[in-house]
């Protein structure tokens, strides 16, 4: 057996924190606020964190991984995700709006979960990316084109739409645009992993110190 397989034996048999909530919900929780960051980064500064990013695009070419871990390979790599969830939840954050923005988000991906058609059109975007990923890399503006356009197409389309706030100078920049809602896409895939884990937006409203707990038992961990 590989390193990495025993390593992802190990992450994946990691199943609950104390408390009894799954590690997979707040792997996705981590992973939902990383994304946001990285958006809200983009609207107001017009740039990102590469490092940050790359789990994240990539978690939209694992659909089949044997548990969250391994959606973004490992816990670490959404490790910033935990710390921004633990300032959201504390009541720390200077950027609240992005808490509003992940329930909307949830919210989204439920109704996106009972409409084939787009969950097909999604896939179909994906293989796309797919190729360009092994042409060009995974974060080349190619493949963040087609994962922007995935989100175009589909979650532009329903309501209630995500609403970024941000500086007009950077939300008015194409490939800004572009990151934004590839990034957006990501989140979705993070809500996905929520939701799988029983989540949903209520249960992160009224159980905030639970999972404010859980995550810092998942960094410590």
């Amino acid at each position: 057996m590989s390193g990495r397989r025993r390593d992802s034996d190990h992450r994946c048999r990691l199943r609950r924190l104390g408390g009894g909530m799954k590690t997979a919900a707040i792997i996705a929780l981590g992973a939902l606020m990383q994304c946001l960051h990285q958006v809200d980064r983009l609207a107001q500064q017009g740039n990102w964190d590469e490092a940050e990013v790359r789990p994240l695009i990539d978690s939209l070419f694992h659909l089949d991984a044997n548990c969250a871990a391994d959606v973004y390979g490992g816990v670490a790599a959404i490790h910033p995700g935990l710390h921004g969830l633990i300032r959201e939840l504390d009541g720390n954050a200077s950027d609240a709006h992005l808490l509003r923005m992940a329930v909307t988000v949830l919210q989204a991906e439920r109704k996106l979960s009972r409409r084939r058609g787009l969950l097909d059109l999604i896939a179909e975007r994906i293989r796309s990316a797919e190729r360009a990923r092994d042409a060009f890399g995974l974060i080349h503006d190619n493949v963040i084109e087609r994962m922007s356009a995935a989100y175009t197409e589909t979650l532009s389309t329903l309501n209630p739409r995500v609403i970024v706030p941000g500086q007009p100078e950077q939300l008015s920049q194409p490939r800004n645009v572009c990151r934004i809602r590839a990034l957006l896409l990501a989140a979705v895939r993070a809500a996905v992993l929520w939701r799988q884990s029983g989540g949903n937006g209520w249960r992160l409203l009224l159980h905030r110190r639970r999972i404010l707990e859980q995550a810092r038992q998942l960094l410590t961990g």
